[in-house]
């Protein structure tokens, strides 16, 4: 008796060793991919898109970095019992216990599995030993709203959208920032026409920039009388001088750019389910469209510190094409375009 008490002590113990290296290993995965991300904002006012490139790839090698540091940090741990499928039980119940207070754990879980699925090679499902929680919403935890910005309109639409510039500084200066407020509420009038006459009542805004290749996204939604709708103001970095670019209100231009197709977002989201929460409704879509609102964290869990939104549907939309072209600029090649026209005068 004595002897099963000691082991299961023993068992025990080094089942609480793993747990604490796993949740030390995703934490630092999680760690090193926020500095990687929080440098984005700095690249795009620099202009210095190679680094910005360099950055990508390197956050896109990250996990896999982490996650064989972490095996071998558990394969010293385990030694020969590493391949006990009753000590793996035991490994994902204290785990699961150690990162219960977090708020995005499921990507913790998901780090966890990836490492089991390695030392066991498993195909398909593993559900003795792994985390399978398919009857569970990950924003049922949520309890405190998202960061962000909010704007009432009353009537004046162009000053709004100055206010909304004004409230998202860069370390470089607006090109014209009046004319950009004007441009934006043009664009938001002409594409919201059948709102009414005043469509706009009031805009919010994510706190957080998004950053992906030469742009900068200001992400959010628009509230009508009756009606609710994404935002996305898409922001370039114009020879050393913001310009907003494109205005996208429509389901559909979202998914383009958000879509699977595109590569990931830069941006520091502290945690991901509470920008889910606030980004869903308005992508909903009537049922015939079978459309979902989805919020996607780069593959094998990237952390919680990036996302990205996308409306999927079915049918999908055309591709937003970007492209360099002989100046070094990006051009966007979507039809029909919702970028912002710009004139000479």
């Amino acid at each position: 008796m004595d002897a099963a008490r000691a082991a299961s002590d023993n068992d025990l113990a080094l089942a609480d060793a793993c747990a604490s290296e796993l949740r030390e290993g995703f934490a630092e995965y999680n760690a090193r991919f926020r500095a990687i991300t929080q440098r984005a904002q700095r690249h795009f006012e620099s202009a210095d898109h190679r680094a910005g490139l360099a950055d990508t790839v390197a956050r896109m090698e990250l996990y896999e970095v982490c996650i064989a540091a972490t095996r071998r940090r558990l394969e010293r741990l385990l030694d020969t019992r590493l391949h006990e499928r009753p000590l793996w039980r035991l490994i994902r119940d204290r785990f699961e216990a150690a990162i219960a207070d977090l708020l995005d754990q499921e990507l913790n879980k998901t780090f966890y599995n990836t490492l089991t699925r390695r030392f066991f090679r498993t195909r398909g499902v593993a559900a003795d030993i792994e985390f399978v929680a398919l009857d569970i919403e990950p924003t049922d935890r949520i309890t405190h709203p998202v960061a962000r910005h909010s704007y009432a309109v009353f009537g004046d639409l162009v000053r709004t959208c100055a206010r909304v510039l004004e409230d998202y500084p860069f370390a470089i200066p607006y090109a014209d920032r009046g004319r950009c407020a004007t441009h934006i509420a043009q664009a938001l009038r002409e594409r919201l026409a059948d709102w009414g006459s005043d469509p706009v009542r009031s805009i919010e805004l994510l706190d957080t920039v998004f950053f992906r290749e030469r742009r900068a996204y200001l992400v959010g939604r628009l509230f009508g009388v009756d009606h609710l709708a994404p935002l996305v103001i898409a922001l370039v970095n114009d020879e050393g001088r913001i310009r907003a670019d494109a205005v996208l209100c429509a389901r559909e231009h979202v998914a383009q750019v958000f879509g699977f197709a595109r590569s990931y977002f830069h941006a520091d989201l502290p945690t991901v389910g509470d920008a889910v929460v606030f980004c869903a409704p308005c992508c909903r879509t009537s049922p015939s469209t079978n459309s979902t609102p989805c919020l996607v964290v780069p593959s094998k869990a990237r952390p919680n510190v990036t996302a990205i939104f996308s409306v999927i549907s079915p049918r999908t939309p055309r591709r937003v094409s970007c492209t360099p072209t002989a100046n070094a600029a990006w051009s966007c090649s979507c039809s029909p375009c919702p970028r912002i026209r710009w004139c000479s005068s």
